[in-house]
């Protein structure tokens, strides 16, 4: 077989390998995972009597990152302005400014938006029907888990350290940027990491961490984490953490105690809308931030460990804003590494298909 032919299999068609080689590979098995994790969610959620109208959800997500992507190109074309000055503006966009890479990594964005905007409504109705798949039933045993490890409750070690009103705002505050990692972070790998190996092997980890830890481990490990342990179990474990932070919130606003009281609120209700819900094991929180410590070792040392002090203060976070007991943490890494692990050979694979095996060494 000639190199041509097994560079383009026949199979494949011109269609589908113009198709291919104007999208990409990992575009394309992107939107795949994601329409099978979809697949596994509506069957998941149908076995419980849960329906749910994935179309307006998926729309409505795709809108939000849509926006984001209009964000990132203009403020790059706003540069491209700023360097050039040209006479006609319209003109350098409709003819120079076409040679900018961020067209050609347009249509491959707008399948990664597709992707995670089908992903994140599958996830996040899981995660609302929880208590409805499995009982919380694994909390003593992370309470339990925790005392062995460190002795006492974690977060009683790390009060002296923490245990400010304006230490644990500004934790809050950082908890809740962790939503970037969702939103901005997968697009500016699509749209800026190069390497063709690293971003098919993030999107990899990033559905699959998704997929198996928030969702199959926390319906496995079903758990309300301290915060809502005397709630909704009726345990008081954790009353003198949860004193503190209430107090401390009446001197510094921490802002995730308003988070909890109404994801409270919605459980106790029955609602189990898009972004509702209670899990705590394992945490994803950690488990993200994990993917991207691993992620950007190769992009840039610094990235990276700007990273890795990111999640360090997520893990301390995630234990003093009582949503996690630190096993939760640990957990959570531990799977995000042997999933990261297993992201290599399966994207080599991929990328691999219907080439030549001199071209396959060479990637």
């Amino acid at each position: 077989m000639s190199n041509s032919l097994a560079s383009n299999p026949p199979i494949l068609g011109k269609f589908s390998a113009v198709f291919i080689d104007k999208v990409g590979r990992t575009e394309i098995t992107v939107l795949g995972l994601a329409l099978i994790i979809c697949l596994f969610a509506n069957i998941t959620l149908n076995s419980v009597g849960v329906t749910v109208d994935w179309l307006s959800a998926i729309i409505l997500n795709s809108r939000f990152l849509a926006l984001v992507l209009i964000m990132f190109l203009a403020a790059e074309f706003s540069m491209l302005l700023m360097r050039h000055r040209p006479s006609s503006p319209v003109g350098f966009f409709l003819k120079d400014a076409r040679a900018h890479p961020a067209y050609a990594r347009l249509l491959p964005a707008l399948c990664i938006i597709i992707a995670l905007g089908t992903l994140m409504p599958a996830f996040s109705r899981i995660k609302s029907a929880i208590p409805l798949l499995n009982d919380y039933t694994w909390d003593q045993t992370f309470i339990a888990w925790d005392i062995a490890i460190h002795g006492t409750d974690p977060w009683r070690l790390l009060q002296p350290v923490l245990g400010y009103p304006e230490v644990s705002a500004a934790l809050g505050y950082l908890y809740h940027f962790w939503f970037a990692l969702i939103y901005i972070g997968p697009l500016c790998f699509a749209l800026y990491v190069t390497d063709k190996q690293l971003r098919l092997r993030f999107f990899l980890g990033y559905f699959l961490t998704w997929t198996i830890v928030g969702m199959i481990g926390a319906i496995s490990l079903a758990s309300v984490g301290p915060v809502f342990l005397e709630p909704l179990l009726g345990g008081d474990h954790f009353a003198e953490q949860m004193a503190y932070l209430h107090a401390a919130n009446a001197v510094q606003t921490i802002p995730v105690i308003e988070v909890q009281q109404l994801l409270l609120e919605w459980y106790k209700s029955g609602d189990y809308g898009l972004g509702r819900g209670i899990t705590a094991m394992p945490s994803m929180h950690v488990a993200l931030t994990s993917l991207y410590v691993f992620a950007t070792w190769k992009i840039d040392k610094r990235l990276w460990a700007a990273f890795g002090i990111f999640w360090l203060l997520i893990m301390l976070g995630s234990v003093h804003l009582a949503y996690h007991y630190a096993v939760d943490g640990y957990v959570a890494l531990v799977m995000v590494a042997v999933i990261w692990a297993a992201t290599k050979p399966v994207a080599n694979f991929i990328l691999n298909i219907g080439k030549s095996p001199e071209a396959s060494a060479a990637t």
